[in-house]
């Protein structure tokens, strides 16, 4: 509930601002072509403490950046693909997605969807091996980000996103413990994304 709140919050100062630096009459808005839009900001979760005797969860704030290349094919509709790094718990994690966006308007500052869906590569070494945990595999897994907010059009072409979403991202684990009984177990992250970008 907390980061629905800061994710409303956000979008609404990022529109509220946005309106002191519009030109209503005066921007380029280009409605197909190639583009490239590249974001950074702020995933806004919970932790789960694992030990039963101290059920507590923890919030956390990791950086998100990305990167998409595509093609716009009308206002409506613009596909491309994407790749970049989401820090999480157990660490680095590199997207691979496919990227589908829109824009509701064509006015110097439009209502904007996304919706994304790939595959996450962990970057992170797996542990080494000792008396709780042996023979550890770490895989990858499914992830989305699907979201909204607002896109700015200026008169030079660049364009300015501001975005909230939910993304979430699934990681695998195996391993051996040390009982020789194997786990293999399946952790999804849930977080609040909160980006700006740019796009060209």
């Amino acid at each position: 509930m907390k980061s629905l709140k800061f994710t409303l919050i956000f979008l609404l100062l990022a529109l509220s601002l946005s309106q002191l630096f519009a030109q209503k009459d005066d921007f380029v808005y280009r409605e197909k072509g190639y583009y490239n839009l590249t974001q950074i900001g702020f995933m806004v979760g919970q932790v789960q403490n694992p030990w039963w005797w101290e059920a507590t969860a923890q919030n956390v704030m990791h950086v998100n950046f990305q990167t998409v290349n595509g093609y716009r094919f009308h206002r409506l509709l613009a596909a491309g693909g994407g790749t970049g790094i989401s820090i999480f718990p157990r660490g680095m994690v590199a997207p691979v997605f496919l990227d589908l966006r829109s824009d509701l308007l064509q006015l110097p500052i439009t209502p904007h969807v996304y919706a994304n869906a790939g595959y996450g590569i962990p970057l992170y070494p797996k542990p080494e091996d000792n008396g709780w945990k042996r023979d550890v595999t770490i895989s990858g897994g499914f992830m989305y980000d699907v979201g909204l907010g607002i896109k700015i059009n200026t008169r030079t072409g660049i364009c300015y996103t501001l975005t909230g979403g939910l993304k979430a991202q699934q990681i695998g684990e195996k391993y051996i413990d040390g009982n020789e009984v194997r786990y293999d177990e399946r952790v999804t992250y849930q977080r609040v994304s909160l980006q700006a970008g740019i796009m060209f």
